[in-house]
């Protein structure tokens, strides 16, 4: 991790000097291709969490950039929508593959749907290439008859792509 926190700053900086100094101007995509450049110190320490945090953080400052232009009107709540975008997309994640979150911010979204995504239906999504059941293996939701039928998902074979 401080591998990772030192290069990111160095790679930044140090990119954006160069193109400066090269092209002799000042953009806005010089400052962007330099993002990109030090997005390469994710490779010390590969972190889904601060590489979503970053894309959406990104996602936030281009909406902002382009309701101050003009280009976007302006949303009430914005910011809150974007919010709502990205807990929603990490929402997501978690009822689809639960594995990939760190296991207190999976609690963390249990506490937040009352204790719903633990007892989601998550054989439903392996037909679909998800590996949703890998920690959830051995359980089958106890579903009330009278609101559900027979889903044939649960019982046809995966086929093998073609």
């Amino acid at each position: 991790m401080p591998a990772f926190f030192a290069t990111m700053p160095l790679l930044y900086h140090s990119s954006k000097c160069i193109m400066h100094r090269v092209l002799n101007k000042e953009s806005n995509l010089i400052s962007a291709t330099s993002g990109f450049i030090s997005g390469a110190s994710m490779m010390f320490y590969p972190s889904t969490s601060i590489a979503l945090y970053v894309f959406w953080k990104c996602v936030e400052i281009y909406y902002l950039k382009l309701v101050e232009k003009g280009v976007l009107p302006s949303i009430k709540h914005g910011d809150i929508l974007l919010y709502t975008l990205s807990t929603g997309y990490v929402l997501g994640n978690a009822f689809m593959e639960p594995q990939t979150l760190r296991e207190d911010y999976y609690q963390f979204l249990c506490g937040l749907t009352g204790n719903r995504a633990n007892i989601l239906n998550r054989r439903l999504f392996e037909k679909f290439g998800f590996d949703s059941n890998l920690l959830f293996e051995n359980f089958i939701p106890k579903l009330d008859t009278k609101f559900v039928t027979i889903n044939p998902t649960l019982y046809l074979p995966i086929q093998p792509p073609k």
